[in-house]
């Protein structure tokens, strides 16, 4: 076993607001570390992408069946179509680090097998650039079977992901997350220890997850995109490579990583492969910081940032279910639903919400007294838990005061759409756990949309979720929901 040991940055919690563009680019000779770059801003020949096809035919050779290093030899370790999900994490706050260390042992491998040491591994930017890319969509390449092609996805050249996937209102509710929890995915519910069971048990789901990497990994599809095989369509590296880009960006644009003890120092004890085919263990906090690993987005150092509101913190951690966390303390409005929602149905569930916290959410001038004083504003949560679908080819449109909401209502330029929630990894059971998903919706924008209309009155939030087929699929199937719980913090 291998293991590395890297300085690791722990800064308090905070946020700033994101302007919808990337602050602090600065050219990665600077730095001498490798750049990854957009897809689009290359051309089917940049030394990049004719790495990565090299690499890809040289872990397909047939010589390194059942090695370590080998094409199915790494997507194993992230599952395969006999165990489904193996040791990769999700719907929980090790999603992100885990899949860090997973794209970057490709791109260790790829420059040792090449010989290519400024090798950085490419991103698909699918908010910027929705298009499916043609380096992976195209057949051939210079006149010779492209290795990058699969067949029989559901997305080829030029074909585009939806905006309620990956426009810029879903970025800017990624963005606008205020704690690492918010935005990465948050601890198991009742997690007191970094046994390595906790690395596979469900927390709740941010946007980031539960939207567009669930959605972008079953709309390509494909025979390996929607499942625990994943890892062999090589689409799921740019993929992934983007989500680990976007977290970058979240913290340049300063806010924090948690500084929970139960996140920092969970080890992925022997997870991955070293180029010569030798495992080895990354811990959490090594994989903090991307230039120690090896690789830049060309971004800034994050600027200071303000500590988040202790109250805040504990109220959430009581929400995503930790132990003690002022259990008792806070008010909980929850309702209980247990309902299965069939394709062509929804269902339409009453909250109630405090006025004056309502008030203070929703209300700009409200937001930006807050803002002044040097507080966080506050956001609006529905709390959607014991979601499970039928099948992996749904996903499930949030909308709030629709009661009409149906399979056929736009969401897109639609006041009241909030999100479209989908589903990937296990359904069911994982290693005999439930593996129902929790997933908190941001709400807030929608009713501060509805507010300026004067669409918005009282204490009563309506939430209307609504399965529809992804894109691509001919129909949804039922999902079910235990629970809706609105929290305004």
């Amino acid at each position: 076993m291998k293991r590395r040991v890297f300085l690791a940055r722990t800064t308090a919690y905070g946020a700033v607001v994101f302007s919808g563009t990337l602050p602090g680019l600065r050219a990665a000779a600077q730095t001498g570390t490798p750049l990854r770059r957009s897809l689009a801003d290359m051309d089917l020949d940049d030394p990049d992408l004719v790495t990565l096809r090299s690499f890809v035919t040289m872990m397909k050779d047939p010589t390194r069946d059942s090695q370590n290093v080998s094409w199915e030899g790494f997507a194993n370790i992230h599952g395969d179509f006999t165990v489904g999900f193996n040791l990769c994490p999700h719907g929980n706050w090790y999603f992100l680090p885990w899949h860090r260390s997973y794209i970057r042992m490709y791109e260790q491998a790829a420059r040792a097998l090449t010989g290519n040491t400024d090798f950085a591994m490419p991103y698909w930017d699918w908010t910027a650039n929705p298009g499916f890319p043609a380096a992976f969509g195209d057949a051939e390449f210079d006149g010779q079977p492209n290795p990058l092609f699969v067949e029989g996805r559901n997305l080829g050249t030029g074909d585009e992901l939806g905006e309620d996937i990956t426009g810029q209102d879903v970025m800017d509710t990624i963005y606008g997350s205020q704690t690492f929890e918010e935005f990465g995915s948050s601890r198991p519910a009742g997690q007191v220890d970094t046994s390595p069971m906790w690395i596979m048990m469900n927390g709740t789901q941010g946007e980031l997850e539960s939207n567009p990497h669930n959605n972008v990994h079953c709309i390509v599809l494909g025979p390996f995109m929607c499942s625990g095989a994943s890892p062999q369509d090589p689409i799921f590296q740019m993929h992934h490579c983007n989500i680990d880009r976007i977290w970058d960006q979240w913290n340049a644009n300063g806010n924090a990583n948690s500084s929970d003890q139960l996140w920092l120092d969970m080890p992925f004890t022997d997870n991955f492969f070293d180029p010569d085919g030798n495992s080895y263990t990354d811990t959490v906090n090594e994989l903090l910081e991307v230039v120690p690993l090896g690789y830049t987005y060309g971004l800034e150092p994050p600027p200071v940032v303000d500590p988040i509101d202790p109250g805040r913190y504990l109220y959430l951690a009581n929400l995503y279910g930790a132990p003690g966390s002022a259990t008792g303390l806070v008010q909980r409005e929850v309702q209980e639903v247990e309902a299965t929602i069939d394709p062509g149905q929804s269902a339409n569930v009453q909250l109630s919400a405090n006025v004056q916290r309502l008030n203070a959410a929703i209300d700009p001038n409200a937001s930006n007294a807050l803002t002044a004083a040097g507080a966080q504003e506050k956001r609006v949560y529905a709390f959607l838990r014991g979601l499970l679908p039928t099948n992996d080819g749904t996903q499930l449109r949030v909308f709030v005061n629709l009661p009409e909401a149906g399979a056929d209502t736009q969401a897109v330029g639609n006041p009241n759409f909030v999100t479209s929630v989908g589903f990937f990894g296990p359904t069911k059971t994982h290693d005999g756990m439930d593996m129902n998903r929790s997933v908190a919706v941001d709400l807030t924008s929608a009713l501060r949309r509805l507010d300026a209309e004067g669409a918005l009155s009282g204490d009563s939030i309506s939430v209307q979720l609504v399965p529809v087929p992804l894109q691509g699929s001919a129909e949804a199937s039922a999902v079910s929901v235990q629970e809706v719980e609105l929290a305004i913090v």
